[in-house]
């Protein structure tokens, strides 16, 4: 900025920068680029642009305009920062690093600006350095969500998992999102709050977007109708686990062709998409994903689009608003509160439990042989993520990774196990005889269905809203499924005792029985051809 720019541009970049902070992208952009194109060398112009187009997600983009901002004046703290958190996004995290040293040097640097650069050193693996600048932000500001949460996974990372588990409950309710906030409300088991809390949100929402969000009419019939039946499937394969799908799998399983396609990043124009296709998108935490399949609609009007929520049972207000973009929506979950059905575009559809997903058929049958005959240990097996909501299993595997060292157990926030192999993920699993499957509210993970691809004895605990619908008691004892009374290390030792003894009684014999359970029954070709018959079958008069 300098002394001749004329006032009233240096009053339409202020009008800029309240947009900006109000949240309202489109009115800042604009602003910004008006003055951008009247002054060139106006350095806070650009920076303005950059930062949107962060948040936008365009990263690329908004890492020259930074650039730019920077190099007509290099002493702005503040988008030193800027940069570092944009070469984060970039997975540049040494580059980062770098930049927010630049603004700390500054000593102008603020809590988020340390916070930010313990989450590039943490993924460095710099944890010490990490847990110093995690700190350092938490000194500036005490409250700060993301540096409690940073510090919790920097913590486990270095073996200190109480503290951990401290920092993400007070990362967990110092968050003032919705999400957060019904997260709370639910895991408290007060859920006519929860449900009033999200129905006020979604009334804000209607308010303030254009998105044309209306309540389904659960009497006078499915708010998507048409007599064209299915002739296609297209399968979503934006989430990291579906990558694994076998497309002539899923076809053989629903006797139609079927074809994968990433949803997030294709142009619906170029998915082919027609009035017999069916088309399934999976996962759902994002928010930002029912605007793509409000596109998919907008495509092709005629197209069934459904949903397959894996996470309906965290991220309310994200899945309610799945919900109003997709003709139907299919949970992953049981829940006790049925908080989407009000605002469904559709009616929902069953509960369409999740299943082995990292392997498809074919390919597990050769790890199966590739691996007959690798030693499995005794040892008790369970690696979980840490999250504040799943307070009962945070303390049960904190106890026992202190009190019962021999056992296999870990808890922490970021995973790379879905960068390895598929042979190094199917031996992390195959080298023991049991594991530990624990939900986060009432859930039922994959890992029961990975344990019995591998041939384990699961241990399951209890409270797991359908489990016994999804696995009837008989077929608990006779695969067998050893059940985790308690919450508690006792129980876990004896359920543990359970099921090595189980194994031991049938020996890998019985362990190829349950690998064929699972193939037979609960893989994602099945799953995918659960929803499209139930999609096939409301089609029909």
């Amino acid at each position: 900025m300098t002394a001749d720019t004329p006032l009233l541009s240096l009053r339409v970049l202020e009008s800029a920068g309240a947009a900006l902070r109000a949240g309202d992208l489109a009115r800042a952009e604009s602003l910004a680029q008006a003055v951008l194109a009247a002054h060139p060398d106006l350095a806070d112009a650009a920076h303005i642009l950059g930062v949107i187009a962060h948040r936008r997600g365009q990263n690329l983009e908004a890492l020259p305009l930074i650039d730019r901002a920077l190099a007509l004046n290099d002493a702005n703290a503040e988008a030193h920062g800027n940069r570092g958190t944009v070469l984060c996004a970039l997975s540049r995290f040494a580059d980062a690093v770098q930049s927010f040293d630049t603004a700390i040097a500054s000593g102008a640097a603020s809590a988020e600006t340390h916070c930010n650069r313990g989450l590039a050193l943490h993924e460095l693996g710099r944890f010490g350095e990490a847990t110093e600048s995690f700190r350092k932000s938490l000194q500036l500001q005490p409250d700060l969500p993301a540096a409690h949460a940073g510090l919790a996974a920097t913590l486990c990372e270095c073996g200190e998992h109480q503290a951990a588990v401290d920092h993400e409950a007070q990362a967990f309710a110092g968050r003032t999102d919705w999400n957060s906030r019904m997260d709370r409300l639910v895991a408290e088991q007060r859920y006519a709050e929860a449900t009033q809390l999200l129905d006020y949100a979604m009334h804000r929402i209607m308010r303030t977007s254009a998105t044309n969000v209306r309540v389904y009419d659960h009497e006078s019939g499915p708010g998507h109708s048409t007599d064209q039946s299915i002739r296609r499937v297209l399968v979503d394969r934006s989430h990291h686990l579906m990558h694994p799908a076998d497309t002539e799998d899923l076809a053989r399983s629903c006797g139609l062709p079927v074809r994968l396609a990433d949803f997030a990043a294709a142009p619906p124009d170029e998915l082919g998409l027609t009035a017999d296709t069916l088309a399934i998108y999976s996962h759902g935490i994002l928010m930002a994903r029912s605007a793509t399949l409000r596109a998919l609609k907008r495509t092709e009007p005629a197209c069934t689009v459904v949903a397959w929520s894996f996470a309906n049972h965290v991220s309310y207000l994200a899945n309610t608003m799945l919900a109003t973009a997709a003709d139907v929506l299919f949970p992953a979950h049981a829940m006790p509160v049925n908080y989407m059905a009000r605002w469904a575009a559709g009616p929902l559809g069953p509960v369409v439990p999740l299943a082995l997903f990292q392997w498809s058929r074919p390919e597990l049958a050769r790890l199966c042989n590739d691996c007959r005959g690798e030693p499995r240990s005794d040892a008790l097996s369970g690696h979980f993520s840490l999250y504040a909501a799943a307070s009962q299993r945070n303390r049960l595997i904190v106890e026992a990774i202190r009190r019962w060292p021999d056992a296999d157990l870990s808890l922490r926030r970021g995973w790379r196990y879905h960068a390895l192999s598929p042979r190094d993920r199917f031996l992390r699993w195959r080298r023991f005889k049991c594991s530990l499957v624990l939900p986060v509210h009432g859930d039922l993970s994959m890992r029961f269905f990975d344990a019995l691809a591998a041939g384990q004895v699961p241990i399951v605990a209890r409270d797991i809203l359908d489990f016994d619908r999804i696995i009837p008691p008989r077929l608990q004892a006779s695969l067998p499924v050893v059940r985790l009374e308690r919450y508690d290390l006792e129980a876990l030792r004896a359920a543990h005792a359970a099921a090595i003894a189980a194994f031991d009684r049938g020996g890998e014999v019985a362990a190829a029985e349950r690998q064929r359970f699972v193939v037979q029954e609960h893989t994602l070709a099945h799953r995918i051809r659960d929803i499209v018959a139930h999609v096939a079958g409301a089609k029909r008069p």
